[in-house]
Order: structure tokens, then sequence, then C-alpha cells
């Protein structure tokens, strides 16, 4: 099931040419993000089920992180890793030997996030959490600010506000508000389309393709979370 909804979220939104670092044999992850895709790999799997918002609150992470091109790269490769078992343990404590104490907090906060998306958290995700927070380096009082923070946000965000997730906002990219009907999404799309089309823009390949990934990006979200045909 996982596989059927990750490719859905990647649908459509890979425009790229032969030059593209899409390329798999120039593809390379640092260790951080190998390590990130292995625990959230066990997170997703924890309970057994994984939905769409799952998914789309993942892919948003990678967005804001890594950008359009490394998040489909390593949403791709997160399909591969569920098939998979990894040690959160070993896992938890390479990323430790690798990152401070904010980022390691950032990283609990997103896995965290990971298991409000079904509405609530099972006692398989909410161990498997504990045991990465742990020994990853986190102090209970830490995790537990960390919960608390997730559920006042929990109970505060609107489905409206769900389209800025950890700074990555859709309708930003394509330069039109929240409230735009869906006609004017088609014709933002499209006139951003012709604007930063690789073969028409005035930047290198590379630059031309990630604007233009964004932007594809942008709108995919948006058609999928506005069911626009």
């Amino acid at each position: 099931v996982i596989g059927y909804i990750i490719e859905e979220a990647l649908s459509g939104n890979i425009e790229v040419n032969s030059k593209s670092v899409f390329e798999e044999e120039k593809v390379q992850y640092t260790p951080y993000q190998t390590y990130l895709l292995a625990l959230v790999s066990e997170v997703v799997k924890a309970d057994g089920y994984i939905n769409k918002e799952e998914v789309y609150y993942i892919k948003s992470y990678l967005l804001n992180q890594f950008g359009s091109v490394y998040s489909n790269l390593m949403l791709k490769t997160l399909k591969l890793n569920v098939d998979k078992k990894f040690d959160t343990e070993i896992v938890a404590e390479k990323l430790k030997e690798i990152t401070n104490q904010e980022q390691r907090r950032n990283l609990v906060q997103f896995l965290y996030g990971i298991t409000l998306q079904n509405g609530a958290i099972s006692n398989a995700e909410k161990a498997i959490i504990q045991k990465i927070a742990s020994t990853i380096g986190l102090s209970q009082s830490e995790y537990e600010n960390i919960v608390a923070g997730n559920k006042q946000n929990s109970k505060s965000t609107s489905s409206s506000s769900k389209s800025n997730t950890f700074g990555y906002n859709p309708y930003k990219i394509l330069n039109i508000a929240e409230s735009a009907t869906d006609q004017e999404v088609k014709k933002a799309y499209r006139q951003m389309v012709l604007k930063y089309h690789p073969d028409k823009s005035d930047a290198n390949d590379e630059v031309a393709n990630e604007k233009f990934n964004q932007i594809s990006e942008a709108y995919h979200i948006i058609k999928k979370r506005r069911n626009i045909k």
C-alpha cells in the first residue's frame, strides 16, 4: 500500500531533461539523509498502516529540507526501504554522532509528527519514537516538550493551513493566494511553466530544472488536495 501512495505522491511532477541529476549514477545521499530515511521507514511501518496525509507530511518536510529534486528521489528510496528492516537504535546512534542537540530535537519532532497524521499515535508508534529519542540523546523532559508541542499544534492547525507544512507552501511557489479558485490555480501554473521552462529560461540547466520542478511539484500538490481534474 505504501508503494502505491508514494507513487501517487510522485506521479506527474518529475519533468527533467537528459542532463538531470535524476540519472541514477549521480545520486548520492549524505549520511544524514540515509539515516533519516531509515528511521522514517521504520516509523511509518510501526502501526502497519500509512495514509496519504503521512506521505504528504513527509514530502513537505523533505521539500523544505532538501528541495524538489532530492525530495522526490528520497521518496522513491523510502518506497524501497519499507521492504527492509533497520535497527533503529544503531541508526539513531549514528545520527547522534553527526548532529547537534537542536537537530536531534527537530528530527524527533518530525518523526513524532508523522505518527499524528493518522489522527492518534498508536502504542507501537509511541514505543519506537521513545526509543529513537532516548538513543539519539534527548532527555525525558525534551521528549515530553516535543509531545506537548505537537499536541498543541495538532489542535490549533486547521485543514487549510496544512498547505504550509515545515515552511513549504505550494501556493507561494505559484505566487497565488490559498483562496484562489481552481481556474486561477491552473492559469498561474500555465503562466509559470511558460516563463520558467528549461528550454526557454536563461538560467543554467541545473537551476532551470530546479525551478521548473518546484513549480510542477507545487501544482501537483494543490491539484491532489483540491482534486482538480
